[in-house]
């Protein structure tokens, strides 16, 4: 483990309790703890992961994204600190072998959005040139996701409670040449065991979307519109992939209903069926601005936390501190209902991306159900997501550069049900020939990348 700082209580108290305010929308109880990156900074090493993918929602401008790369790289020293208080040996020489070796970090291989989202390059990448061997704390016995990418891999490697020092060790020992972390600073995650110098190239991709701070984490893989405006947010080199830095192949053939929920309702639905962690006081604002363009029209929250009183109040309160009434204001418990995550979508007209937060399998999930997204693009990579996303579907003109334009896209779309129901009926294939549906050409290129990171000829 990294090596602990003495931290004085009253930190402590915010480290316990800034992810459940965070989860529960608490934003007033938010606001009497303050600036969140400020404070956080008195954190020994060892909790300020769990708190840096929250902090993402409180990064609205350029400022507060450098503040925050600013935590993320008093993370990453101390993780390197640590690494050469107790290193591994040199990497030693290796015979060159044909096949690349890669390596998969991630705690998320299975029914998950890393899991999901990795299953078109292990479907497509070329058996003669790569091979891939997983790393993970455990398994998950009986899911589908698993047990599909384990048919993909060479060896999928479970090293338990294992420290980030065995890990990085064990990766050594199956000689990885190219390791890809998944993770980043999401629960679970066991990015610290590549300060170790676990591979001789190191890359991050897919589950976190702004730098990991860490140094010795070669690249990051984006596109060209995912980069941040700002080249001082990354320590890490970017590897740019063309087209797109994912494909969403979801594998799900749940039926768009052709008609726009307003059509039948009369009023347009907004709505998110975002995690409460994105929820914030600008997204709020955001939000409330694309209402307010929209008289008559209502905002759906389709969450598992909607049969929670106190997140349903605590929405409510957020809502009503921009000026939206109550009534406005509705909540379906997908859960409880037992209707599937994709269906849910056909009770939207327009879903509304999280700010400054900005979804991205949301976002995937609505355009695949026939629903338009609107986001707001911002400097730092946590920001552009949906920029990414919506451009290359030819939607561009749905990703705002302010959030007042995005109140503006918003209404632009909510007024006519004719092109709703057009994009209810188009979007899908859209997506299926854009280059975020292309899962060929996709492993294709991300091999190109993994193989040109690693010396090899594409």
């Amino acid at each position: 483990m990294i090596q602990a700082r003495t931290r004085p209580a009253p930190f402590y108290d915010i480290g316990t309790h800034y992810a459940a305010l965070r989860d529960t929308c608490d934003l007033a109880g938010l606001d009497r703890l303050g600036a969140g990156w400020w404070r956080t900074v008195a954190f020994d090493p060892d909790v300020l992961p769990g708190m840096l993918r929250y902090l993402l929602a409180d990064a609205a401008d350029l400022d507060a994204s450098r503040a925050l790369f600013g935590l993320h790289r008093a993370w990453g020293d101390a993780a390197m600190a640590a690494a050469a208080a107790d290193p591994l040996p040199a990497l030693p020489a290796r015979p060159r072998r044909h096949a690349i070796r890669v390596g998969l970090l991630s705690s998320h291989l299975r029914a998950h959005p890393v899991g999901r989202f990795v299953l078109p390059l292990l479907r497509h990448y070329d058996r003669k040139r790569f091979e891939f061997i997983a790393f993970a704390p455990s398994e998950s016995p009986g899911d589908p996701v698993q047990a599909e990418i384990r048919e993909h891999l060479s060896r999928f490697d479970v090293f338990g409670a294992a420290p980030p020092r065995e890990i990085a060790a064990r990766i050594r020992e199956l000689q990885i040449d190219v390791l890809l972390e998944l993770d980043g600073h999401t629960e679970g995650g066991a990015l610290a065991a590549l300060a170790y110098r676990a591979a001789p190239v190191q890359i991050e991709w897919l589950g976190y979307q702004f730098s990991t701070g860490l140094p010795a984490v070669d690249y990051f893989l984006m596109d060209e519109r995912l980069a941040p405006a700002a080249s001082d947010l990354m320590c890490e080199t970017l590897l740019t992939l063309p087209g797109s830095w994912v494909c969403f192949a979801p594998g799900d053939d749940t039926a768009v209903s052709p008609e726009p929920p307003a059509v039948a309702g009369g009023f347009v639905t907004f709505g998110t069926l975002a995690h409460p962690c994105k929820y914030a006081r600008a997204g709020f604002s955001a939000w409330a601005g694309a209402l307010k363009a929209v008289p008559e029209s209502r905002f759906l929250v389709i969450r598992p936390e909607a049969a929670n009183a106190a997140f349903r109040a605590h929405v409510v309160a957020a809502f009503a501190r921009e000026g939206i009434e109550s009534e406005r204001v509705a909540f379906f418990d997908n859960a409880s209902a037992g209707e599937s995550h994709f269906a849910c979508y056909n009770r939207l007209d327009v879903a509304l991306d999280t700010w400054p937060a900005a979804g991205g399998t949301t976002t995937c999930d609505a355009l695949w159900m026939g629903v338009p997204v609107v986001s707001i693009r911002g400097p730092g990579p946590h920001q552009r997501l949906g920029y990414s996303l919506l451009s290359g579907l030819g939607l561009g003109r749905a990703c705002a550069a302010t959030p007042a334009d995005f109140a503006a896209a918003a209404a632009a779309l909510a007024a006519d049900t004719a092109v709703l129901a057009e994009l209810r009926r188009d979007l899908r294939d859209r997506l299926r020939a854009a280059p975020l549906g292309d899962a060929r050409g996709f492993a294709a290129n991300l091999q190109a990348a993994i193989a040109g990171a690693a010396g090899r000829r594409a």
